[in-house]
């Protein structure tokens, strides 16, 4: 820096100071930016996971809402055809499969589409069946584990509830539900290009996956991620790849909705922005740079004729130039002013050492003693 110009030593301190200030905002930047697009994704994930599972568990209540009120109103004192025709009302009204009834005490089952079985007659016993076991064993309303119906292949839910007359449970009602709907929903939830969800009972099994191999499975995403929270949102690597996942319960069939994403996507957006924001970064720098240097050269233009001017005098002072030229700085500021100084002092001694040179080369013109 010492046998630097002072244009040059401006211009360089000016560039150091700007590209330190553009290094520390650039950084701050980018983690702000980072930060911001991992929160971002953070909260449109953990977002979708409760309002689907939101909408899940209201259609469950609705339903399970159904069954509760025929259980409470339902007689079994009326005839049958009395009990399947209300029991047909019922089933239209709630959108089933079916809407039916099994008794304690001889294992009848009415139905609107099957009418009147018996264990006599047609070799069924509701009271073996899973959906009546859990009803009486819960003694409330509730929900059966998702399974394939035979006939037509969809996924079907039960809905049941104990039937009772005082403390005694005298039967059990079920509904059937076709959940296609709900697996629709689940299967179109979509994030970015990698990330979709599933559903998983609470013991960690698939039951609603796009991939058909790992039904039925036991998930072992949701077995690291699940906390004691009804819903979060954690990073996890399973079989080498980084995820970004969240998790919600569905309070009235205790299932859990689980989204994941591939951390990688989401990297790749931001290093994307990133590299936009240095770039942009970068420009502004240079041009910034272009115009500081255009502005110091304009502004510091008198200093070099100062310089030249000055050694043009001190030339003319040794004899080597005969005439003194003028800086010729016409600017307003202290160049300016300085200029028109020096300019009137070397017009001065110009004269002087003229007049100097005349009284040295005419010997007449001295004063006689």
């Amino acid at each position: 820096m010492k046998n630097l110009n002072i244009k040059t030593k401006l211009l360089v301190t000016l560039s150091v100071v700007i590209i330190i200030s553009f290094f520390i905002l650039g950084v701050n930047s980018i983690n702000k930016e980072f930060e911001q697009q991992y929160n971002g994704i953070k909260k449109e994930e953990l977002s979708l996971a409760k309002e689907s599972s939101k909408y899940i568990d209201a259609f469950f209540k609705s339903k399970m809402s159904i069954v509760e009120s025929y259980a409470k109103k339902l007689s079994l004192d009326d005839n049958a055809q009395d009990i399947i025709k209300n029991l047909d009302i019922g089933k239209n009204a709630g959108n089933f499969v079916d809407l039916y009834v099994g008794l304690e005490k001889n294992g009848y089952l009415f139905s609107p589409l099957d009418g009147v079985l018996t264990p006599q007659k047609d070799d069924y016993d509701p009271r073996t069946r899973d959906w009546y076991k859990d009803a009486v064993k819960f003694d409330k309303v509730g929900v059966s584990s998702p399974y394939v119906d035979n006939s037509t292949k969809k996924l079907v839910v039960s809905i049941f509830a104990p039937l009772k007359q005082g403390d005694k449970t005298v039967g059990v009602i079920s509904s059937d539900i076709f959940i296609d709907t709900i697996v629709d929903t689940i299967l179109k939830i979509k994030l970015k290009e990698t990330g979709y969800a599933y559903l998983v009972n609470k013991n960690s099994q698939i039951f609603v996956h796009k991939d058909k191999n790992l039904l039925n499975k036991k998930d072992k995403l949701f077995g690291k991620i699940k906390m004691g929270e009804n819903s979060s949102f954690k990073e996890e690597n399973i079989d080498g790849v980084d995820l970004l996942t969240s998790y919600s319960l569905i309070p009235s069939v205790q299932w859990y909705l689980v989204t994941r994403l591939e951390k990688q996507e989401i990297t790749a957006e931001i290093r994307n922005l990133i590299f936009n924001t240095i770039f942009i970064y970068v420009v502004l720098l240079i041009v910034i740079l272009l115009i500081i240097y255009i502005t110091l050269k304009k502004l510091l233009s008198p200093i070099e004729k100062l310089q030249d001017g000055l050694n043009f005098f001190f030339r003319y002072l040794n004899g080597q130039e005969k005439q003194i030229k003028s800086l010729n700085i016409k600017t307003n500021d202290e160049f300016g002013t300085m200029a028109k100084v020096l300019d009137e002092e070397m017009k001065a001694i110009e004269i002087a050492i003229y007049i100097s040179t005349l009284v040295i080369f005419n010997p007449s013109s001295k004063r006689k003693k």
